[in-house]
């Protein structure tokens, strides 16, 4: 073969392969901007006119780089657009494949694009990595995420290395009003870090909901224990003398402690009393009452009842608490025994309980006092089976004495 017989197959337009099928138009990537920018894994089709042993699609390699016919050199294509790869192609086989083309005569469109991710990050919402898709805002990236829950009070930051800074985005203005500046075009690689308020940490030590509790950060202490249904009624603490500790170091565990004393009692009935603000681990210790009466006798069981702060407490009040009475309850003769200042208990009196649930004179149901001494005591009479049970063991007996002594 002479060298121009090998010149001229060289420059030919025969392929010993068949050159790849055209793309239909109908698969071409819709509503792509003009400015996008390929990637990896990006496809693109290449239309040379008049020279159709070069139009090819192509996938964009992990180089970064297309190799294509008449060409020795790799064409660095990532970070352009169509039109710019399309001109870097037609310089490239003008100067290196020696073809005479004008301009346009090279065309390249994108048919495929990639996946492009973008992160979702933070508390407010499940963490995801999605595929962007084109014409992308705010606002369609919340959509996908099926919503954001109290909006006004999420910190949103959007972050990317491709943008100058990071951005704070108002997602609340956002979403009422779609056409807002902020509710700009996301870029492949975007961060969207949405964050809700950490909630603080509560601990609660002696009479009350005791333990570890998560709380909303805007609450203060009278919201708080309304939201655990803690109230002074029939309430077994000491509201009056209520101790709040809290870290000199807010967050800090191991930090020093300030205490500070609190009317709890106060708090949750006056509405004119300032809430009290909380900060993250502080510890709420209410302490037992001191205001209980002793019950004795035949009354439900001998108990230490303690007695509401909310309220005065009478006799009933016992009554009542103590639910039964045995058989032996001598309820006509129920004593009352107060606390002297001497230490010693005095009888405040005798009160008939029987007669206070006929007549119902105030009288007959005294107020009780912390520390009286409650006591109802048994009938004196025996009972009539017990009686009987000895008369019959008595006249046995003496049958049994004259059959051995024989009287």
């Amino acid at each position: 073969m002479t060298p121009l017989l090998a010149a001229f197959l060289l420059l030919s337009p025969q392929e010993t392969q068949p050159p790849p099928l055209p793309v239909p138009p109908s698969v071409v990537a819709a509503n792509v901007p003009t400015d996008y920018k390929l990637d990896t894994d990006d496809v693109v089709q290449i239309e040379v006119d008049r020279h159709g042993y070069l139009n090819r699609a192509m996938r964009v390699p992990i180089d970064g780089a297309l190799r294509l016919p008449r060409l020795l050199t790799p064409l660095p294509v990532r970070g352009l657009t169509c039109a710019q790869i399309a001109t870097k192609i037609t310089e490239a086989l003008q100067k290196e494949g020696k073809l005479r083309l004008r301009d346009g005569q090279v065309q390249v469109a994108l048919i495929g694009t990639r996946v492009r991710r973008i992160y979702v990050r933070g508390n407010a919402t499940w963490g995801r990595d999605l595929d962007l898709r084109n014409g992308w805002r705010v606002t369609e990236l919340i959509t996908m995420l099926g919503g954001i829950p109290q909006p006004d009070r999420i910190t949103v930051r959007l972050i990317n290395p491709v943008r100058p800074a990071p951005l704070l985005l108002d997602i609340a203005v956002i979403l009422k009003n779609p056409d807002h500046p902020q509710n700009i075009a996301l870029l492949e690689g975007d961060t969207l870090t949405m964050d809700q308020p950490l909630r603080k940490r509560l601990f609660i030590k002696g009479e009350g909901p005791r333990g570890l509790h998560e709380i909303d950060e805007r609450f203060g202490l009278r919201a708080v224990l309304t939201q655990f249904g803690y109230s002074v009624v029939n309430a077994s603490g000491d509201l009056h003398h209520v101790v709040l500790k809290r870290k000199t170091i807010t967050g800090d565990v191991n930090s020093p402690e300030t205490i500070t004393k609190l009317d709890l009692y106060a708090l949750l009935t006056d509405e004119t009393v300032a809430d009290v603000p909380l900060q993250d681990l502080d510890t709420l210790e209410i302490p037992a009452s001191l205001e209980f009466v002793y019950v004795w006798g035949e009354l439900g069981g001998s108990r230490k009842y303690p007695l509401p702060q909310d309220r005065k407490t009478y006799l009933q009040d016992i009554m009542a608490n103590a639910s039964i009475t045995t058989g032996q309850a001598r309820i006509g003769a129920i004593k009352v025994a107060r606390l002297g200042a001497d230490g010693k208990y005095t009888l405040l009196g005798e009160f008939d309980w029987g007669k206070y649930l006929k007549d119902f004179k105030p009288e007959r149901n005294p107020e009780i006092k912390p520390q009286d001494l409650v006591y109802v005591p048994s009938v004196r009479h025996a009972d009539p089976n017990t009686v009987i049970n000895q008369i019959v063991g008595g006249v046995q007996g003496l049958f049994f004495l004259r059959s051995i002594f024989k009287l």
